[in-house]
């Protein structure tokens, strides 16, 4: 059942099984269990899409997603993973790390733009986190999805070590870069505080 076969084309792919596995997955994570209904709270007071990363590697994996507008569909599936560098996701989370930390992190990757706007110098990039440090939240426009406003903040484990982040994403058709970050990032700070370990 993990794998399936087109009877007409004979081509294989995955099986509806593996869904079997990422519920599991979800169903048993305490962070995602413990987010829930602080996420359902920030949509409802945001009215923006919300969505719950976590870390793995060098990249950040989407675990949580909560609409609120018609959007494609790649913005609704969990699963998704985006670099590091380019999410506000990432930043917050680098930007609770050492510097030595977050420099060694970014030295691993390739920067490659995914818009015109992706900030790949690694100096530029090490300005962001130091931006997303000194205002406890991370904000980027149209890095990674051109018409995208994100603001992101850092979840904390007990031993303050960075493992997740909240993102709040809106649209550049409907609000202003500097507004936005103003009224939703002590939004997703709140709500990152709330959900840590």
């Amino acid at each position: 059942g993990y794998l399936e076969q087109d009877p007409s084309t004979r081509h294989y792919c995955l099986g509806r099984r593996v869904l079997d596995l990422s519920f599991g997955y979800l169903q048993s994570n305490d962070l995602i269990e413990r987010a829930a209904p602080v996420l359902i709270d920030l949509r409802k007071a945001a009215r923006e899409r919300v969505d719950l990363t976590l870390l793995d590697g060098n990249d950040i994996l989407y675990v949580f997603r909560l609409q609120t507008k018609r959007e494609t569909l790649h913005a609704a599936l969990v699963g998704r993973r985006v670099p590091i560098y380019c999410s506000a996701g990432g930043r917050a989370i680098l930007a609770h790390l050492a510097r030595e930390e977050a420099e060694a992190t970014l030295a691993r990757v390739d920067p490659q733009p995914v818009t015109q706007y992706t900030i790949t110098d690694r100096s530029a990039l090490l300005e962001e986190i130091e931006k997303t440090r000194s205002r406890g939240f991370a904000f980027q426009s149209e890095e990674w999805r051109l018409g995208e406003l994100v603001v992101a903040a850092a979840v904390l484990n007990r031993d303050e070590v960075p493992v997740a982040a909240v993102h709040i994403a809106g649209s550049t058709t409907e609000w202003e870069p500097e507004a936005f970050a103003e009224k939703m990032g002590p939004l997703v700070l709140a709500a990152a505080q709330d959900i840590r370990g």
